[in-house]
């Protein structure tokens, strides 16, 4: 007999697959994440580059990839050169340097478009699994496993799991786009900071220390807040 729940349970993998596959299109700052869906071939296994390698955040537009393997390093570059990140790979030994460009109006653009075109990649996935899973239904039916009103009811009800999957698809789409293609209105944020070390002594005799404790203190916390600025 027919089970809708087995439709269901490939088109939510279908689904997380395209979730995983659009962490790989960067907005912002660069996550060592975006390597985790780069596959390459390893002593007849395959493998992700971060299971290969240490990678690190050099800073917020830099990756700095050291694999365990030197012998590995021409594959993973060939991966990286033939993803969709945008970066060119720099090697030295068994490390790979990978620098990112600040996105630009077109660049952003490119990917708002290439996003698209993954969710037209797995639309299209998500209707052969439609057509798989009909074919069965017609199949029961041809050998009177199930009646005529049985089947068509199968078939709406895999025909609504489409639906709805696809929605689906379409709304991460659309999230995903707008996050692209959101620019920060340079003119409303700050170019500049300053941060004046003011009340040092005042706080000095307030906490009963030298005024050169305070002013220690009051560096520490000024490196505290960088922190959150850089």
């Amino acid at each position: 007999m027919f089970e809708i729940n087995n439709c269901k349970n490939e088109m939510n993998s279908t689904i997380s697959s395209f979730i995983q596959d659009l962490k790989n299109i960067r907005t912002g700052r660069v996550s060592p994440d975006i390597l985790k869906n780069l596959i390459i071939d390893s002593y007849g296994a395959k493998m992700a580059i971060p299971q290969l390698s240490n990678i690190n955040n050099l800073d917020n537009m830099t990756l700095s990839i050291n694999l365990w393997d030197s012998s590995l390093v021409s594959s993973v570059e060939k991966a990286l050169l033939e993803s969709n990140l945008g970066a060119t790979p720099q090697t030295e030994g068994s490390s790979i340097l990978l620098k990112f460009p600040e996105l630009t109006s077109e660049r952003r653009k490119e990917l708002a478009k290439f996003s698209q075109e993954l969710s037209e990649k797995y639309k299209i996935s998500l209707r052969n699994i439609r057509r798989k899973f009909i074919d069965q239904i017609k199949n029961l039916e041809k050998e009177k496993s199930i009646s005529l009103d049985e089947s068509k009811k199968f078939q709406d009800d895999i025909q609504k799991c489409t639906d709805t999957s696809v929605q689906e698809i379409e709304k991460i789409t659309k999230d995903k786009e707008q996050e692209i293609l959101k620019v920060w209105v340079l003119s409303n944020i700050a170019h500049h900071i300053s941060l004046i070390m003011d009340g040092n002594n005042r706080w000095s005799k307030q906490n009963n220390v030298t005024p050169f404790d305070s002013y220690i203190k009051g560096s520490n916390k000024l490196l505290e807040i960088s922190e959150y600025i850089f």
